[in-house]
């Protein structure tokens, strides 16, 4: 399993997977703060708090770039 398709199968344990990478999620507060927790354990990586936002986790392609950035 790739890193997108791990990403894809955490994040539908919370929302609706859109057709596309870059259609927003519709995660609310808690199911956001759940994903990045999971994340954290997948990939091996620390979320700050400042981060667990649209910007970062606003769609699969963004949470996919966000995941990549910080395992480089």
């Amino acid at each position: 399993m790739n890193k997108r398709e791990k990403i894809v199968e955490l994040v539908s344990a919370y929302c609706t997977i859109p057709e596309s990478d870059d259609v927003e999620l519709a995660l609310d507060s808690l199911s956001l703060i759940q994903l990045v927790e999971e994340l954290e354990v997948a990939f091996d990586i620390r979320v700050l708090p400042s981060e667990a936002g649209p910007a970062s986790f606003g769609s699969i392609g963004r949470i996919v770039v966000f995941v990549e950035r910080k395992r480089a």
